[in-house]
């Protein structure tokens, strides 16, 4: 009995020590991306997991995930005869899979994009982490009853980690001095489309061709890919990006659309009938 409690002391000793080594080898800049989603994810409670990659390269936030049996499918579509195992989030949960990388880098996928899984959907972007020379490849994972305004406040976070930038892009009802409002009651038809690397958070893939920012607290909501009308108000601002040495987007005039109303529609062009 005494060999076994001095052996138990020796592994307990050991596990600590070992967490503590690794907690001094984790990346303080991935610690820095943790910290600014701890806010979030405080909202979740305890289920909320969060693993750091032996390399220390990588970042991991899993929220009620489970283990899935998929054949993985090729570029053209085809797929595997041979089953494996993956972990993904459930029906109601998501992952967050972050790699930390030298700034520039372009990564295979292109960014950013929303790539539709057998059994979820993932958000692909770039985040250049403002002040540095690193930028943030990650992927957000969820499904069909995945809290949006969670998710949504997820993709906020980590655009604002660039900076001015982020701080656009996050803020669809941000106001300034240099808005030049245009006409009231424009209306467009299109695909809604979220987590886009751009000015504004939101976009629209215009009936006919062409897209065009939007704001608009309304569409917080919406889920990506769907197909609305809406009408609203064109506005646009010139972002001046030249006091920045390491500029995530060059100095441009941005137009968008701020949503004062929507409705999901069923097929191209279609305008909702008024009474």
């Amino acid at each position: 009995m005494k060999i076994r409690i001095i052996f138990f002391i020796m592994v307990a000793a050991a596990s600590v020590f070992g967490a503590r080594e690794r907690e001094k080898n984790l990346n303080p800049m991935l610690q820095k991306v943790e910290k600014c989603l701890q806010g979030v994810l405080e909202q979740l409670g305890d289920e909320v997991l969060i693993e750091y990659g032996d390399s220390s390269e990588s970042l991991t936030i899993k929220y009620r995930t489970r283990k899935f049996i998929v054949h993985s499918a090729s570029k053209i579509g085809k797929f595997s005869e041979d089953a494996h195992e993956t972990i993904g989030p459930d029906f109601d949960g998501f992952m967050l899979n972050i790699y930390l990388q030298d700034a520039g880098i372009v990564n295979q996928a292109e960014t950013p994009q929303t790539i539709r899984q057998p059994y979820w959907r993932t958000d692909l972007d770039v985040t250049q982490i403002a002040g540095t020379s690193k930028q943030i490849y990650w992927g957000l994972s969820y499904w069909s009853r995945a809290d949006e305004k969670i998710l949504s406040s997820i993709r906020k976070t980590i655009w604002e980690l660039e900076g001015s930038v982020g701080k656009y892009r996050a803020l669809p009802q941000r106001v300034d001095d240099n808005l030049l409002p245009m006409r009231k009651g424009d209306e467009l038809t299109g695909l809604f489309r979220r987590s886009m690397k751009d000015l504004s958070p939101y976009m629209l893939d215009i009936d006919g061709g062409q897209s065009i920012a939007l704001r608009g607290d309304i569409l917080e909501d919406i889920p990506d890919g769907t197909r609305i009308w809406i009408s609203g108000e064109l506005h646009s601002f010139f972002y001046d990006n030249s006091s920045d040495p390491t500029p995530a987007l060059a100095s441009q005039w941005h137009i968008f659309m701020n949503v004062e109303m929507y409705e999901e529609i069923t097929k191209p062009y279609e305008i909702p009938k008024r009474n």
